[in-house]
C-alpha cells in the first residue's frame, strides 16, 4: 500500500467526523446569529444595514460575515441554511489545510505527523458546535490561520503579501482582527531587524492592513457615527470584575483541555525547536490572545468561542511537541522511512489517548446545543403566533433580540443595549459580575418607548397559564424591569395556548408534563386605573446565567 495514503487518512477522518457532527447539530443556530440575519435582510431589502428601520446602530461585530450572508440571501439562499453551510465549508477547509503548516518551520520531512492535527480539530466538539451555530467564529479562525500560513511562506521568498489581505479581511470580520494585525506587524518588523532585511515586506503588509482598517472605521463613523461597534460599549467597561470573569473563562478553557495538555507542549516546542523566532511567534500569539480574552471578559458559552481562533495552533503545538520528542528519541537510529512511520504512529497514539480523555469534558457543550435546538423550535412557535395575531406596526421589547425579532420583523427595543446607544454607553461599576452582554439596562427608558409587548425569558414558555414571576430566580435585566413601577402600571401578563401551533411546527424536541405549551408575555394596557400587585416581591437575581 502506498504510504502516502496512510499518511492522509487522519485528514480524511477529521473531515468525515466534522461533517457528520454538522448533521447532528442541525438546526442549532445560536440566537445571536439571527441579529446578523436581520441586519443583512434589512440591507438587502433596501432599508439599510440596520436592526430597526431608520435607527443607525451597529449592533453586530461581524461586518464581512453579515455582508456575505446578505449576498447569499439575495440569490435565494435562506439565512439559516447559508450560515450553516458556510460555517461547515470553512471548517472543513481549515481541517484540510492544517497539515500544510509543516512548511512553516521548514519541516517538510515531517509533514506526515502534522496530519494528526486535522483529527484533533475535526473531533473537537467545541469546533464542531461553533461551525453549526451560525456565527462568524470559524470563518474568522480560517482568515487568521491563512494570514499565518502566507506570512511564513512570504518569509522564505518575497511575493505579494497575501497575509496582509487575510489580516484585512479578519479586521472586517471581528474587532480583534485589528489587534492580531498589530501583533503581526510588530513581529514582522522585529523579524526584518533580526534577519538584516529591508522593511519592504513589513511596510507593504502594514499598508494593506491599514487600508482595510481605514475603510472600516470610515464606513462605521460615517454610517453609524461611532468608531467602535455599539456592542463593544454594551459588553465591556474595563472593570476589575470584567477581567476576573475573563480569567475565569480562560481557566475553564484550560480545565476543559487540561492544564498539562496546554502548557507542556508549548514548553517542549519552545525549548526543542531549532527555529525559535517562528515558534515563539506562534506561542506569543496564543499567550497574548489569552490576555486579550481576559481583558474583554470572555463569553457565556461553554464552547469558548472567543478562544476558537487559537485552537488550530494549539492542535499544531500538540502534534509538533510529540513529533519532536519522537524525533529526538530515534534520530539517526532508523532509516528516514522507518523514522517517519514511527513518528507518525507515535503521534497518532498520543493524540488518540488525548481525544479519549478530553472530549468527555465537553458534555456541557452538547447540553448547550440541545437547549439551542429546543429554543429554536419554541421561538418559531411564538413567532408564528405573533405573525398571525399582531399588527405589523406593533413592537416588542426583550433582552434576547435574535430569533423572534428576525422571524416576526417587528420593531424591537433591546433591554440589554446591543442595538441601543443609550443603554450601551451607561456606566456600570459592577460590570463583569453577570453574563457578558446582559449587564447593562435602563428598564424605565425602554418602557417609556411604549413597546406593545414585553417578553421575559424566564417565564416565556411554560406548560401552564399565567406563571408568577415573583419569587423566581431571574436575570439581572428582568429584575430591573420588575422593579420599574411603570411596568406594573402599563403592562399585564397574557398567556396564549400555542399547543396547536406546536403540533403543526416541528417541535418534537419539546415535551411538557401537561402536554400543553403556553407562550407568556406582557401586553400594554390602556386602563386608567393601573393594577399594581400589592406584593411587589422582587425576584431573586441570578447573575451567573
Amino acid at each position: 500500500m502506498n504510504l502516502r495514503i496512510i499518511f492522509i487518512l487522519p485528514v480524511i477522518c477529521g473531515i468525515l467526523i466534522f461533517l457528520i457532527a454538522q448533521f447532528g447539530f442541525s438546526d442549532t443556530l445560536e440566537d445571536d446569529a439571527y441579529i446578523s440575519f436581520r441586519y443583512a435582510r434589512n440591507w438587502i431589502d433596501g432599508k439599510g444595514l440596520v436592526f430597526n428601520e431608520s435607527e443607525y446602530v451597529e449592533g453586530y461585530t461581524n461586518l464581512l460575515w453579515t455582508v456575505i450572508l446578505g449576498l447569499l440571501y439575495s440569490i435565494g439562499i435562506p439565512f439559516e441554511a447559508a450560515a450553516s453551510i458556510v460555517g461547515a465549508i470553512f471548517g472543513a477547509i481549515l481541517i484540510v489545510i492544517l497539515p500544510f503548516s509543516s512548511k512553516w518551520l521548514e519541516r517538510n520531512k515531517s509533514w506526515q505527523s502534522t496530519t494528526w492535527a486535522s483529527v484533533i480539530l475535526g473531533v473537537n466538539i467545541a469546533f464542531q458546535a461553533e461551525a453549526a451555530m451560525g456565527l462568524e467564529t470559524i470563518f474568522f479562525t480560517f482568515l487568521v490561520f491563512c494570514a499565518f500560513h502566507f506570512y511564513f511562506m512570504e518569509l522564505d521568498r518575497y511575493s505579494f503579501p497575501l497575509s496582509g489581505m487575510f489580516l484585512g479581511l479578519a479586521i472586517w470580520t471581528r474587532p480583534e482582527g485589528l489587534w492580531i494585525a498589530l501583533y503581526f506587524l510588530v513581529f514582522s518588523f522585529m523579524q526584518d531587524i533580526y534577519s538584516n532585511r529591508t522593511f519592504r515586506r513589513s511596510i507593504t503588509i502594514m499598508a494593506i492592513t491599514a487600508s482595510f482598517a481605514f475603510l472600516l472605521f470610515a464606513f462605521r463613523y460615517c454610517y453609524y457615527g461611532e468608531l467602535l461597534p455599539n456592542t463593544f460599549y454594551a459588553k465591556t467597561g474595563g472593570t476589575v470584575h470584567q477581567w476576573l470573569r475573563g480569567w475565569g473563562y480562560l481557566t475553564h478553557f484550560w480545565e476543559a483541555y487540561g492544564y498539562i495538555s496546554v502548557f507542556l507542549p508549548i514548553l517542549i516546542c519552545a525549548f526543542l525547536f531549532p527555529q525559535k523566532n517562528r515558534i515563539f511567534f506562534i506561542i506569543g500569539f496564543i499567550l497574548t490572545y489569552f490576555c486579550y480574552v481576559v481583558y474583554i471578559g470572555g463569553d457565556y458559552k461553554p464552547s469558548h468561542r472567543f478562544l476558537i481562533p487559537v485552537l488550530p495552533f494549539l492542535c499544531l503545538i500538540w502534534v509538533w511537541s510529540i513529533d519532536e520528542l519522537m524525533h529526538q528519541l530515534v534520530k539517526k537510529r532508523f532509516s528516514f522511512k522507518m523514522e517517519s512511520l514511527f513518528r507518525f504512529f507515535s503521534v497518532g497514539l498520543g493524540i488518540t489517548i488525548y481525544i479519549i480523555l478530553s472530549n468527555s469534558r465537553y458534555q456541557d457543550v452538547i447540553l448547550f446545543m440541545e437547549a439551542s435546538h429546543q429554543k429554536t423550535h419554541l421561538d418559531r412557535i411564538a413567532s408564528s403566533w405573533l405573525n398571525q395575531n399582531v399588527t405589523p406596526n406593533a413592537s416588542i421589547a426583550t433582552d434576547v433580540i435574535g430569533r423572534i425579532p428576525f422571524y416576526t420583523g417587528l420593531k424591537t427595543f433591546d433591554f440589554s443595549g446591543l442595538t441601543d446607544k443609550h443603554i450601551a454607553h451607561i456606566y456600570t461599576k459592577d460590570l463583569g459580575r453577570g453574563p457578558a452582554g446582559h449587564e447593562k439596562t435602563d428598564a424605565a427608558y425602554i418602557i417609556g418607548k411604549k413597546p406593545s409587548y414585553i417578553l421575559l425569558t424566564s417565564i416565556q414558555y411554560t406548560d401552564y397559564a399565567h406563571p408568577d414571576l415573583r419569587g423566581r430566580q431571574v436575570s439581572f435585566i428582568e429584575s430591573e424591569i420588575w422593579k420599574t413601577i411603570a411596568f406594573h402600571e402599563h403592562y399585564s401578563l397574557k398567556s396564549i395556548d400555542v399547543t396547536p401551533i406546536m403540533h403543526t411546527i416541528k417541535a418534537d424536541s419539546f415535551e411538557t408534563p401537561s402536554g400543553r405549551l403556553f407562550f407568556n408575555f406582557f401586553v400594554r394596557k390602556d386602563s386608567q386605573k393601573p393594577v399594581i400587585p400589592e406584593d411587589i416581591r422582587y425576584p431573586s437575581v441570578n447573575r451567573s446565567e
